[in-house]
C-alpha cells in the first residue's frame, strides 16, 4: 500500500510518494497501459506540471512523446485487444461509431491527463487544507471510512485544482465586465475566483466540509461536464485518497509533515507537504 511505504520512509514526500502514484496507478489499470512504460509518464507529467524554466522545449517535447505512446498503445491494442477500458473504446470505434481515429487517441490523453493532473493537484492540496483546518480533519477522521459527496465536493470548491479554465478564443469582438476582447484573442477564464464568489457561496474563504449549496467549477461545467476523465478517476481517486490519509494521519504535527518551500502556483508542487 503507498500509504505503508509512505510511512517507512524517513522523509516521506506527499506528492512523489502518493498523490502521483495513486492515480498513475489507477489510470494505467483502466487505459491498459503496461506497467513496465509508467515511469515513462511519470517524467513527461512532471515536464508539464513543473516546467523547467531553462528548458522550455521540455514541455513541449513531453506532449508529443505521450501523445506518440497514446499512438502506439492504441495500434497494439487493436492488435491485441485486452480487458480495459481503451480495448473497449477501439472495438467500438472499429464497429463504424461516429469517432475517428485521431478523436480516439485524443480521448484516451485526455482521460490519462484530465484525471491524473486534477487528481495529484486536489490530493496534495486537500491534505494541506486539513492540516490547516484541524477540526475539519477531526470530523473527517470520525465519518472514515466514508467520507460524504459534500466533503469531497467542497474539497473541490475549496482546493481547486486547476487555476484556469482551457483558453477560449471569442470568434467576434465581445465586451466583459467593460473590456473589449477582440475576435480570436486569447482568453484564461480564472475558474478558481469564481469559487470564491461571495454571491454564489456563504464565507467562501472557509473549508466546511458539511457544506450543502456548492455551485464550484472545480472540474467544469456544460455540456462535457460529466466526461469520462473527471468522473472516472478524478472524483473517486480523490474520495479514496482523502479517506486513506484523514484515517491514518490525525494532524501534520504528530507525523513531522511540513512544507517543502514557498508554493509555485498552478503546480503540483505547491507547497507540498514531507
Amino acid at each position: 500500500m503507498l500509504l505503508d511505504r509512505m510511512a517507512a520512509r524517513d522523509e516521506p514526500e506527499l506528492i512523489a510518494d502518493f498523490a502521483a502514484p495513486l492515480p498513475l496507478t489507477v489510470i494505467g489499470d483502466l487505459l491498459g497501459i503496461p506497467r513496465e512504460d509508467r515511469d515513462r509518464f511519470h517524467g513527461w507529467t512532471n515536464s508539464l506540471l513543473n516546467p523547467d524554466p531553462n528548458q522550455p522545449q521540455q514541455a513541449k517535447q513531453a506532449v508529443v512523446q505521450m501523445a506518440q505512446f497514446m499512438v502506439d498503445l492504441v495500434a497494439g491494442k487493436r492488435a491485441a485487444p485486452a480487458d480495459d477500458f481503451l480495448s473497449d473504446l477501439i472495438a467500438v470505434r472499429d464497429a463504424g461509431d461516429a469517432l475517428t481515429e485521431d478523436e480516439l487517441v485524443s480521448l484516451a490523453f485526455l482521460i490519462f491527463w484530465a484525471g491524473y493532473e486534477n487528481a495529484v493537484k486536489l490530493i496534495g492540496k486537500a491534505v494541506l487544507a486539513l492540516f490547516d483546518n484541524p477540526e475539519q480533519l477531526a470530523a473527517l477522521r470520525e465519518a472514515a471510512p466514508e467520507v460524504s459527496d459534500a466533503a469531497v465536493e467542497e474539497l473541490l470548491r475549496y482546493c481547486h485544482p486547476s487555476q484556469f479554465a482551457i483558453r477560449r478564443f471569442p470568434t467576434e469582438d465581445i465586451s466583459i465586465g467593460g473590456v473589449r476582447i477582440p475576435a480570436g484573442d486569447t482568453v484564461l477564464l480564472g475558474a478558481a475566483s469564481a469559487n470564491r464568489d461571495l454571491s454564489l457561496v456563504a464565507d467562501p474563504d472557509t473549508l466546511d466540509l458539511t457544506r450543502a449549496d456548492n455551485a464550484h467549477l472545480a472540474l467544469g461545467h456544460g455540456i462535457h461536464y460529466p466526461s469520462v476523465p473527471r468522473l472516472l478517476v478524478s472524483r473517486p481517486v480523490s474520495r479514496s485518497a482523502v479517506c486513506c490519509t484523514a484515517s491514518r494521519v490525525s494532524s501534520r504535527r504528530s507525523h513531522g509533515m511540513k512544507s517543502a518551500g514557498f508554493p509555485r502556483s498552478g503546480s503540483t508542487a505547491c507547497r507540498p507537504c514531507r
